[in-house]
């Protein structure tokens, strides 16, 4: 399951135009639902509730791995980043890491 939910995130991250799924976990899980409904009801028109049922019953992507492969793709392929989002992320992971790591280490502690 994982091996095909890589290949759609990987096809959607390199599309031409879907530079905001690469900034966005909401927008990649909107393209990932609406592929989902559209197969679920075979090109057809689709209501909300009947969205809400398909997100219910487990029918659409998983939201948590469809991020992790994500995270795991962008890691292995810098292409598929937002050079932007990367970069005020990293910057934040940095900040995040020093204030936190500098609390932990007080003086006696080994």
């Amino acid at each position: 399951m994982v091996g095909k939910i890589r290949k759609r995130v990987k096809k959607i991250l390199g599309r031409y135009g879907m530079h905001s799924a690469r900034r966005s976990d909401n927008v990649l899980m909107w393209v990932l639902w609406t592929e989902d409904m559209e197969i679920l009801h075979q090109g057809n028109d689709y209501t909300l509730n009947q969205f809400f049922d398909a997100f219910i019953e487990g029918k659409l992507t998983n939201t948590e791995s469809a991020t992790r492969v994500r995270r795991q793709l962008q890691a292995k392929y810098p292409e598929l980043r937002d050079k932007e989002t990367y970069e005020k992320r990293m910057k934040r992971s940095v900040e995040f890491k020093q204030e936190f790591s500098n609390r932990y280490n007080f003086v006696g502690r080994e």
